[in-house]
């Protein structure tokens, strides 16, 4: 469940036409990082870095 709350804690400030590059990007990381939480780890880094400029 907590897993679901990150996704949408990344995409709930994002317009729509960009969720769906933000998913893309998930799915494509979880290809790379068999561990999703990792992965959650990362894209949310990505995410605070760009929040902040």
């Amino acid at each position: 469940m907590e897993i679901l709350a990150g996704y949408f804690a990344i995409l709930l400030p994002t317009p729509p036409q960009k969720v769906e590059d933000k998913l893309k990007e998930i799915k494509e990381c979880e290809k790379k990082v068999e561990n999703t939480l990792s992965c959650m780890n990362v894209l949310i880094r990505k995410y605070r870095k760009k929040k902040r400029m």
